[in-house]
């Protein structure tokens, strides 16, 4: 008769749905038909592409294999409007919060992912107004991290699978808290 810890000891532990502590992940995604609010000027259309990078860190607190947390490492979107010019969206100087992934279901696996976005904001072209007559680029930040949800993911990372905004993103001069700007529709498509 075999010895039950023989035929076990080299065998390794099942690697469940969520990726492993310590592992990156790659978010290459598209923007269509976003919009922003600057002074008492909607812009819409605004179609950015581009990545966000996370790395995977445990969840103090939760049990091992039910959620994790995701550390934004970089981003960087860009997108070109006939009004504004070149509108990049770049990591600021305000370390995003980590971000929380859930596993609300094992088999099949669902997962629910709220990530949170700071970021700066550059207008290359702003609009005339007085505030802005030297038209040179504008640069705005976060007020308040940016959160879109994915509430009902079948694989992570995504594949085509949207984040939608919770509420609008309050841009600000990274001066001042004043809002500035506001982005009101930011659907992003992730992966696909």
């Amino acid at each position: 008769m075999t010895d039950i810890s023989e035929s076990t000891e080299n065998v390794q532990p099942a690697r469940g749905p969520l990726p492993e502590v310590g592992s990156s992940v790659h978010f290459k995604c598209t923007v269509g038909d976003a919009s922003l609010r600057l002074g008492e000027r909607d812009y819409r259309g605004i179609d950015f592409t581009g990545d966000i990078y996370l790395t995977v860190k445990a969840n103090p607190g939760n049990p091992p294999g039910k959620s994790a947390q995701l550390e934004v490492t970089g981003l960087k979107f860009t997108a070109t409007h006939e009004d504004l010019g070149q509108v990049t969206l770049d990591p600021t100087d305000v370390k995003s919060p980590d971000s929380i992934l859930e596993l609300v279901q094992p088999i099949p696996p669902r997962f629910r992912h709220n990530l949170l976005l700071h970021f700066q904001v550059t207008v290359e072209q702003p609009p005339q107004a007085r505030a802005y007559a030297a038209r040179e680029p504008l640069v705005l930040r976060t007020k308040e991290p940016a959160k879109l949800l994915s509430p009902e993911l079948s694989k992570f990372p995504p594949d085509g699978d949207f984040y939608k905004l919770e509420s609008p993103i309050n841009l600000v001069h990274p001066d001042d808290d004043q809002v500035i700007a506001t982005i009101d529709k930011f659907p992003i498509r992730v992966g696909g």
